[in-house]
């Protein structure tokens, strides 16, 4: 499982961002795309689970081979493997930040995650991460594991690269745009921060559910737990 060292800066202009990357030398990687996920909660200890899946290796390629002979071809056989044995772990299932699981299309590659916050500090967050072929099938392949539908949810985003670091500026519905800055450490997090002016005394770490529930007053369960969709097309849930 990896640790995602990420900080967050909310409240930006997407495009004096987008100037300050632009000075600092950063690589345009993917200009701004419509996200959509679905999000689910893992089985209950009380679920009748099925047969655990297998992983298969057909001509160089891992599928998760599951109900009816279906396969979901992945890029890594091993972290699919770790995301199952996840869903199956009464442990993981007894724990309070028992985490939860995403299919998310990303315009140009499909990912399916397992995510646990560990804490609010940067290095907080874990994943466990794998490309796959078919949104529709990765949501069937969660559904048939016992994992419980919770939510779809629209986002943008755009994709730039600045030393390495990787430096997206999302923009989730009724909420302002805001700055994520992700790499393999800390320090170069902090850094890359710092040249794009960036203060880092109000960085924010961890999901995104506390910025709606500061911004609404509204609680992180009501967020997480009763919120079915948040799109951009549709009436804000938080302000009824």
């Amino acid at each position: 499982m990896n640790d995602e060292i990420e900080a967050k800066f909310r409240k930006v202009d997407k495009d004096e961002v987008r100037t300050k990357l632009q000075q600092a030398g950063a690589s345009l990687l993917k200009p701004e795309f419509l996200q959509k996920r679905v999000v689910f909660n893992l089985p209950t200890l009380e679920s009748n689970l099925p047969e655990m899946p297998i992983i298969e290796t057909i001509d160089g390629s891992d599928f998760v081979v599951f109900e009816n002979d279906k396969k979901v071809k992945v890029s890594n056989g091993a972290n699919a493997q770790q995301i199952i044995e996840t869903i199956f772990s009464t442990d993981i299932r007894a724990r309070a930040n028992k985490g939860w699981l995403r299919v998310r299309d990303e315009a140009t590659r499909i990912t399916m995650t397992y995510k646990r916050q560990d804490s609010s500090l940067i290095d907080g967050m874990r994943e466990i991460e794998v490309t796959v072929d078919d949104f529709n099938l990765a949501f069937e392949l969660l559904t048939y594991l016992g994992c419980k539908y919770k939510a779809y949810q629209e986002t943008r985003r755009e994709l730039w690269e600045l030393n390495g670091v990787e430096v997206t500026i999302d923009e989730w519905p009724y909420l302002e745009p805001f700055v994520e800055v992700e790499g393999h450490s800390e320090g170069e997090v902090k850094e890359v921060s710092n040249t794009l002016g960036f203060e880092w005394e109000t960085a924010h770490f961890g999901a995104v559910d506390t910025l709606y529930s500061e911004k609404y007053g509204v609680t992180e369960k009501h967020i997480n737990e009763e919120t079915p969709e948040i799109l951009f097309d549709k009436p804000n849930p938080f302000t009824k």
